[in-house]
Formats: structure tokens, C-alpha cells, sequence
């Protein structure tokens, strides 16, 4: 997965994008707070710098997408992190689907979070909801 970092300093403040965007969409902002702290922004699986991971890729069946959850992209991001070495707790600022992932991340790594910034913040149980079910 790509991460690009910026800045020195704690706490360490990771930008998530909204759905289907990647890590560019941050980029102002990313040259703003590196003033302040390191700064970092990433790109999900198989959304910008990042591959996408296909099933089977590498014996050679058909090549099938594996589906994306909160559960599997918070995993992702908790590697990434760990890799990367950075030092936590951390500040977590999610956009859309991205605060999705830093409350489910928080709330599954409570102990690496040090504070949460919620920017049109998805309801957690929207595809539960009538509406959404009959449009689909």
C-alpha cells in the first residue's frame, strides 16, 4: 500500500479519503499540518499508488475481486502503520467512507488513537436503512 509522510513530530496525524478517492485528494492539506507534526495520507487498496490485490493471482485461475470491507481496509491500514514504524497514539482524520474506518480502527486499536477528526462522517448502519435497501 502506498504511504507518503511529511512533516516531524507527534503525535503522527493519518489522513484517510473519502470513497474512491486517493491520497492526492489531501494534498493542502497534508502541506499544512506537515508545518505542525508528521503528517501522513494513504492510498486503500487498489485506489491510487496502491495495487489492487486480485484472488488467485498468482496461480494463474480466474481472477476475481476480493470484497472491500472496513474490517479488511482497518487490517490493511494497522499493517501499514506497524510497517512503517510510526509512533502512536495517533491522530486519525477520516472523510466520508474514511470515518468508517478511523472509528472502527479506534475502536479495535483504542490504546493507538489518541483523537479522532470526523469530516461528513458515514452513519455506521446507512445500508441497513429502508431507503438504501429498496434502491438497491
Amino acid at each position: 500500500m502506498h504511504l507518503m509522510c511529511r512533516g516531524q513530530g507527534q503525535p503522527v496525524v493519518i489522513l484517510d479519503a473519502p470513497t474512491g478517492m486517493s491520497s492526492d485528494i489531501w494534498f493542502h492539506v497534508q502541506e499544512n499540518i506537515a508545518l505542525l507534526t508528521k503528517v501522513c495520507t494513504y492510498d486503500r487498496v487498489g485506489l491510487g499508488f496502491s495495487k489492487r490485490v486480485l484472488q488467485n493471482e498468482s496461480t494463474g485461475t480466474e481472477k476475481v475481486w476480493g470484497m472491500s470491507t472496513t474490517g479488511r481496509m482497518v487490517d490493511n491500514l494497522h499493517r501499514l502503520i506497524k510497517l512503517a514504524g510510526l509512533a502512536t497514539p495517533l491522530i486519525l482524520v477520516g472523510s466520508e467512507l474514511g470515518t468508517l474506518n478511523a472509528r472502527f480502527y479506534s475502536h479495535i486499536h483504542d490504546g493507538q488513537v489518541s483523537d479522532l477528526v470526523l469530516i461528513d462522517p458515514i452513519p455506521e448502519d446507512i445500508f441497513e436503512e429502508d431507503q438504501w435497501q429498496k434502491y438497491w
